[in-house]
């Protein structure tokens, strides 16, 4: 059965790709269909000779030279958006007012232009530093609320479980918060890593810094170098599909480490295994929550819980269960 459900589900996969291959030689036919009605190749070069060129660009040392100093000033920007994102969510989710206190500026940030943006920095800042800020300002909001989104929506009742069994503070963030924060942070990480990447070259188009992409696509622009404009721009698709595909692979590897063995973060037990156990004896337990005095949980409780047995304890919900283990724990 699992060799067939493999065999269904490779067979699947590759249905996928095929399809997906048709689609790319597809839209491929119309760019040639419509480059020869056009029939101007300033206006619209042919994906031949557009790809002839990206291929005659990519052996020059020039163009890597570019695109490592574009890429690297667009990851550097992700990462500080990415780490200073995680962080700010962190400290809203535990304050309320630094919540409210940042939500101004990122709702602004989220609202203005990418271009607008480029421009206001472009007053203040030097051309080299403004793709990696523009990256910052794009990547934050997305990181920072998905974040907090993914911190304010734990299970509460799970919560309350490692509170009941003691456990202490990094065990209840590997198995508790780690899952929840797992999914919406890997899609704000792939999509801030595309987001980064168009953001980034865009600043450099107005930039203009030297030895950029984005300085490549500009000067084929001034000169109606058509098909460089096409071959760069194919250069930085490709990067910026590379840099997503590798932070949600890098995040997903990382994540499933961390989730593989939770309990090892957990703190050692204080007693050895082969120590005896001693009852928890309860006598004349009387609780009730703040605000409620005149009705109590809990009156005049006995109980003894040995210490070599194990105790189930049911009841209807809100009876007391998850109340009676703090307490005893």
């Amino acid at each position: 059965m699992n060799m067939r459900a493999d065999r269904k589900q490779n067979m699947s996969e590759t249905r996928r790709w095929l399809l997906r291959a048709a689609a790319v030689l597809t839209w491929l036919l119309l760019w040639q269909l419509a480059a020869w009605a056009i029939a101007e190749p300033v206006l619209l070069p042919s994906p031949l000779h557009v790809f002839v060129r990206f291929f005659e660009l990519v052996v020059t040392a020039r163009f890597w030279t570019m695109a490592m100093l574009t890429s690297g000033r667009i990851v550097l920007g992700f990462l500080i958006a990415f780490l200073l994102g995680v962080l700010l969510a962190i400290a809203a989710a535990s304050n309320r007012l630094i919540q409210t206190f940042l939500w101004p500026p990122l709702a602004a940030i989220k609202s203005i232009p990418v271009a607008s943006i480029i421009v206001l920095l472009l007053v203040v800042l030097k051309p080299d530093p403004l793709p990696h800020t523009v990256a910052v300002l794009l990547v934050l909001p997305l990181i920072y609320m998905n974040t907090l989104t993914a911190l304010q929506n734990v299970d509460r009742n799970l919560l309350e479980m490692a509170t009941s069994f003691g456990l202490d503070r990094r065990t209840v963030f590997f198995a508790v918060y780690l899952p929840a924060l797992r999914p919406l942070l890997t899609a704000a990480a792939g999509t801030g890593a595309a987001l980064s990447f168009k953001a980034g070259v865009a600043a450099e188009i107005i930039a203009v810094p030297m030895r950029s992409l984005g300085a490549s696509i500009y000067e084929a622009r001034i000169h109606l170098a058509t098909e460089d404009l096409f071959a760069v721009t194919i250069a930085v698709v490709i990067l910026g599909a590379l840099f997503e595909y590798l932070v949600r692979q890098g995040l997903k590897i990382l994540f499933r480490r961390m989730e593989k063995e939770p309990g090892r973060y957990a703190k050692k037990p204080l007693a050895a295994a082969d120590e005896p156990l001693t009852d928890i004896v309860v006598n004349g337990l009387c609780f009730s929550y703040e605000g409620h005095a005149g009705k109590r949980l809990f009156e005049g409780f006995n109980h003894v819980f040995p210490g070599e047995k194990k105790t189930l304890i049911t009841g209807a919900s809100g009876c007391g269960k998850t109340t009676l283990l703090r307490l005893l724990l």
